[in-house]
C-alpha cells in the first residue's frame, strides 16, 4: 500500500509565534484519507523538532506522498521549508501544498519547485479524488481539476475554482485516532504557565469548529479565500459526539467553538446549544467571531445556560460611515450596549474586537472607534490592524490603487504588523497608537483592569507584564520599520 504522511511543521521556525494545538486539519485528513493509503502523521511543533529532526523523521517513513497543511500566510515561509525538507528527505516523493495559504496564493505557492501539487479549497471537497489520482499515476485527471495547481508536459499549470464557495454537502466527522492527545496537552499546560496565564495552564481546553464560512461579505475577512459567502455545518450529533468524546476520554473543561459565525443560522445554533444543554456537561464555553445583528436576548439566554462564559463580538468600528462605507457591514452600532448590558446580566463576559487603518478611514474615525469602545462597557476590547490578506477585497483594493509598497512580500513586517498607509497614517503610527490604546482603554481605571484581568485570567503582576510586553513590541516595530 502506498504510504503518505502528513507534516506539520514547528510554528517557532524563524522566531515566529508558537502555535501549540493540532492543526484542525490534522483530524479531517485522517478521516478522509486514512483507508485509502498507509497514512500517518509527524508534527514537528508538538515535537520541538528543528529541521534536521524533521528530515530524519520523514525519512524513516519511506512516504510516496507528504502532504504539507499551510494554514496561515503568516507561516508561507514555514511551509516552504517543509517543502524543500521533504525533498531532501525523500527525493524521489510527491509533495502537495493545501490549506488557505495556497488557497488564496496558488500561483505564488506554484513558484516553488519542491511543491509538486497545490490545491484549492476544503480538503473534503477535492483530496481522496486528488490523492487516488496522484497514487495511480492520473496526470490528465489532474490537470484539469479545478483548483489545483501542478506541471503538466514540463509546464506549471493551474487549473481555478469557478467559485470558493463548499461544494460538499457537510464536513467530515474529525478522526483523533492518530493524534498524541495527550501530548498536546501537556505541551499547552507548560507553554500557558510559562508564557501566558498559570490559570489557563490549569484548565485543559479544546478548540471544536462546528461549521465553515460566513454569509457575510466584510472588506476585510479572509474567511472567504476558503469557503467563499457559503455556510457549511456539521451534523449536530456529530458535534456533540466530539465533545463527548474530549470529555470522556481527556478531562476537557473548557470547549472554544472557532467557527467564522457559529450563530449565522439562529434555528441550527439554538438546535446545537438545546442539545449541549441537556446533556449537562461540566463544561465551560467560549465562541468567538459573532455577527452582533445575530444575537437575540433569548439566544443569548440559551447560551448562557448551556455554559457559555464568554463570547466575541466584532464590533470593528465605532464609525457607522467606516461600516457601511468601506467595510461593508450591516452593523447598526446603537444595538452594541444593549447586548453589552445584556450579557452583563447573563454572567457572559464580552470579548470585542476593531480594526483601524483602512484605507479611506480618517483620524476622526479613528478615534471615535478608541471613544466607542472605552464607553461601551465590555470586558475586553481587541485592536487590531487592518491587513490587506490575499483573498480579501482589502488586499484586491490596494493592489488595483497600487499601494502595495515596491518591496512588497508576504513576510512578518506586513502580516504581523500591518501594511496599510495612507495620507492620513503610516504603519508605524497606528502600530504605537494601538498598543497604548489598548491599555488605556482595558486598564485605565481598577474596574476595567479587573475586568480584563478576568477574561484573560491573569494575575496583576502576569496582566503588568502583558502591557508591558505589548507597548515594547510597539516599540520594536518602529525601530525597526519606522
Amino acid at each position: 500500500m502506498n504510504r503518505v504522511v502528513l507534516v506539520i511543521n514547528n510554528s517557532s521556525w524563524f522566531g515566529k509565534r508558537a502555535f501549540r494545538t493540532w492543526l484542525p486539519a490534522v483530524p479531517i485528513i485522517t478521516a478522509l484519507i486514512k483507508d485509502l493509503c498507509d497514512f500517518s502523521v509527524l508534527d514537528a511543533n508538538v515535537n520541538g523538532w528543528d529541521f534536521g529532526q524533521t528530515l530524519g523523521a520523514l525519512r524513516q517513513t519511506d512516504a510516496d506522498v507528504v502532504l504539507i497543511s499551510a494554514l496561515s500566510v503568516d507561516y508561507q515561509i514555514q511551509y516552504h521549508k517543509l517543502a524543500e525538507i521533504a525533498k531532501a528527505a525523500l527525493p524521489g516523493c510527491t509533495t502537495l501544498m493545501g490549506g488557505v495559504y495556497p488557497s488564496s496564493l496558488p500561483h505564488w505557492v506554484l513558484e516553488d519547485r519542491n511543491v509538486d501539487y497545490v490545491m484549492q479549497g476544503h480538503a473534503e471537497d477535492r483530496l481522496p479524488d486528488i490523492l487516488r489520482a496522484i497514487l495511480s499515476g492520473d496526470d490528465a485527471f489532474l490537470a484539469v481539476r479545478p483548483g489545483l495547481g501542478m506541471t503538466w508536459q514540463g509546464k506549471r499549470i493551474f487549473t481555478p475554482l469557478k467559485t470558493f464557495q463548499y461544494q460538499a454537502k457537510t464536513i467530515v466527522k474529525p478522526d483523533y485516532s492518530l493524534l498524541d492527545i495527550e501530548k498536546y496537552f501537556e505541551l499547552q499546560s507548560q507553554y500557558s504557565a510559562k508564557n501566558y496565564s498559570t490559570e489557563c495552564a490549569e484548565k485543559r481546553s479544546v478548540n471544536i469548529i462546528a461549521s465553515y464560512g460566513c454569509p457575510y461579505n466584510c472588506f476585510f475577512c479572509a474567511n472567504r479565500s476558503l469557503s467563499g459567502s457559503h455556510v457549511v455545518y456539521r451534523p449536530v450529533d456529530d458535534v456533540l459526539d466530539e465533545i463527548d468524546y474530549f470529555v470522556r476520554e481527556h478531562q476537557v473543561k473548557q470547549v472554544s467553538f472557532m467557527d467564522d459565525n457559529i450563530v449565522s443560522d439562529k434555528v441550527r445554533a439554538t438546535d446545537l446549544f438545546s442539545k449541549i444543554l441537556e446533556r449537562k456537561y461540566d463544561l465551560e464555553i467560549q465562541i468567538g467571531n459573532l455577527a452582533a445583528w445575530d444575537l437575540d436576548d433569548n439566544l443569548l439566554r440559551l447560551l448562557r445556560d448551556a455554559g457559555c462564559s464568554r463570547i466575541g463580538i466584532s464590533v470593528e468600528s465605532g464609525s457607522q460611515r467606516v461600516l457601511r462605507e468601506i467595510m461593508h457591514k450591516p452593523l447598526d452600532l446603537s444595538i452594541i450596549p444593549p447586548i453589552i448590558q445584556k450579557c452583563k446580566m447573563l454572567g457572559i463576559m464580552v470579548v470585542a474586537d476593531f480594526i483601524i487603518g483602512l484605507p479611506g478611514e480618517t483620524w476622526d474615525e479613528i478615534r471615535s472607534s478608541f471613544s466607542f469602545a472605552d464607553a461601551m462597557g465590555a470586558d475586553l476590547c481587541n485592536i487590531n490592524i487592518a491587513v490587506p490578506y490575499p483573498g480579501t477585497d482589502l488586499y484586491a483594493y490596494m493592489v488595483e490603487h497600487a499601494m502595495l509598497p515596491d518591496d512588497f512580500a508576504f513576510d512578518e513586517r506586513f502580516f504581523i504588523t500591518g501594511l496599510v498607509k495612507t495620507d492620513e497614517f503610516t504603519p508605524a503610527e497606528l502600530k504605537i497608537l494601538a498598543a497604548f490604546e489598548w491599555e488605556r482603554i482595558n486598564a485605565s481605571t481598577p474596574e476595567k483592569r479587573a475586568r480584563a484581568q478576568k477574561v484573560l485570567r491573569l494575575t496583576d503582576d502576569e496582566f503588568a507584564e502583558y502591557c508591558y510586553q505589548m507597548r515594547q513590541g510597539a516599540v520594536r516595530f518602529v525601530k525597526n520599520y519606522g
